[in-house]
């Protein structure tokens, strides 16, 4: 018997018969009408059996029924003609539908989890870290000395953890760094932006954590993040401009509350910004706006009154707003274009697999699942810049609260980051040696 599908046929070749297969048909194209054969035109013709039937031969009962006068062939053939679904379009729909679930089932496959790190540093109890500066006469920006003295605490079960980061146009500052953990027991997202003046204790005189990547590239920034947060992060994800506007147009944009007017121009990096205050719906070029805006630098443009602190604000605002779009039911059709751009634009340590799988959990997380919070700082000048030290004690709390992938809760003695001591001098959190080098 020939199968319905043959898998050696030529695709071309099954184009072919479901072509003729269409032309065929007449009038309403999902009907396959047979014509009615030569010897069922003529209509008189009857087979009337009740005039044949002999009462003698049947049952000698008053009820016995003799058979009914059947109909002409040609208009029983006609009456009770199925109305049969073309061959070929009916074939098309089964490929379709075959080609959808495969579809799903591959994308289901390929989905695998990322491999979290199951150890991570905790200080030792009873002696403090043993960190000294690294003094390289070459001037090299060596951090490997850096690393924090530790025992080993264990992760929590479903725990994930992602460094994502934002580059401008030219692709060398990292002015949007946000640390998130997906939690899978509990169903939850939470994201931590770092400031991008963030005071972090390295060799070089501008002591930024936006300078960091430029000059160690994303292990150098990664190694840093782990001084801030106890653990290194198990993956990162460096989103640049074009992916981002991609992004947005291709789930429609999204409706945002404009928070001040905005007027930015800057040419070297292709960057025009006119935004007035109000709630409106943003393509993806005016999100990334948004998102970006620091300062208005002509017209009658505002600049936030705290600075990075209120854009940061902004920007969790509008990442809230653009989760509830992505989660909405009539984006699902999207992602597939949503994992074409990722694979396209973003440089990360995930695999595809990873990509899918982060994709397939954030779909699964309820509209109050996913929640931003801000680092909390304090602003100091240092030198002739201007910086935000961490207030450790404050983000102690947040850390373990929200951000903290272990069974273990970290002390200041488990960061290395740069505060105010009792007399309102720097000094380094696990008591270690800090550079005094300030440009």
């Amino acid at each position: 018997m020939k199968p319905i599908i043959d898998p050696d046929a030529d695709f071309d070749a099954f184009l072919a018969d479901l072509r003729e297969d269409l032309d065929r048909m007449d009038g309403d194209p999902f009907l396959d009408e047979d014509p009615a054969p030569d010897d069922c035109d003529d209509e008189s013709e009857e087979y009337d059996e009740a005039e044949e039937y002999d009462e003698s031969d049947g049952p000698e009962d008053d009820f016995a029924l003799a058979p009914p006068a059947r109909a002409s062939r040609s208009h029983a053939a006609r009456r009770s003609a199925p109305r049969r679904i073309g061959r070929g379009i009916l074939l098309a729909l089964g490929v379709l539908l075959l080609l959808i679930i495969a579809g799903a089932l591959a994308v289901v496959l390929m989905a695998r989890a990322p491999e979290p790190v199951t150890e991570v540093p905790a200080a030792e109890e009873e002696s403090s870290s043993s960190w000294q500066p690294v003094n390289d006469p070459t001037g090299g920006y060596a951090t490997e000395a850096q690393a924090v003295q530790s025992t080993v605490a264990s992760r929590r079960e479903g725990c994930y953890t992602l460094l994502v980061l934002g580059k401008d146009k030219i692709g060398t500052n990292t002015d949007t760094m946000i640390v998130c953990v997906l939690d899978t027991e509990a169903g939850t997202l939470s994201a931590v932006s770092l400031p991008r003046d963030t005071m972090v204790n390295v060799p070089w005189d501008a002591k930024k954590i936006n300078s960091v990547y430029i000059a160690e590239g994303v292990d150098g920034l990664m190694d840093q993040v782990e001084m801030i947060f106890g653990y290194r992060p198990d993956d990162y994800a460096i989103v640049n401009v074009d992916a981002f506007v991609e992004a947005i147009d291709a789930i429609g944009g999204v409706d945002f509350d404009v928070p001040i007017r905005m007027t930015y121009c800057d040419y070297t990096q292709d960057l025009y910004i006119d935004l007035q205050p109000g709630y409106q719906h943003l393509d993806g070029y005016n999100t990334m706006c948004v998102f970006r805006f620091r300062q208005s630098n002509y017209g009658d443009g505002e600049t936030y009154k705290a600075g990075d602190l209120d854009r940061m604000e902004t920007q969790h605002k509008l990442l809230s707003a653009i989760a509830n779009q992505l989660l909405s039911v009539g984006n699902i059709p999207n992602f597939p274009t949503l994992l074409s751009i990722i694979s396209d634009n973003v440089e990360t340590s995930l695999s595809m697999g990873n990509i899918i799988w982060y994709a397939m959990e954030i779909l699964k997380l309820p509209s109050n699942g996913i929640n931003f919070y801000t680092i909390p700082v304090e602003m100091v000048d240092k030198g002739s810049l201007s910086y935000v030290y961490i207030v450790d004690d404050i983000w102690i709390d947040l850390l373990n609260c929200y951000m903290n992938p272990t069974d273990h809760l970290f002390t200041g003695d488990d960061l290395q980051i740069i505060t105010l001591d009792d007399d309102g001098e720097l000094c380094m959190t696990d008591g270690s040696e800090m550079y005094t080098n300030f440009y």
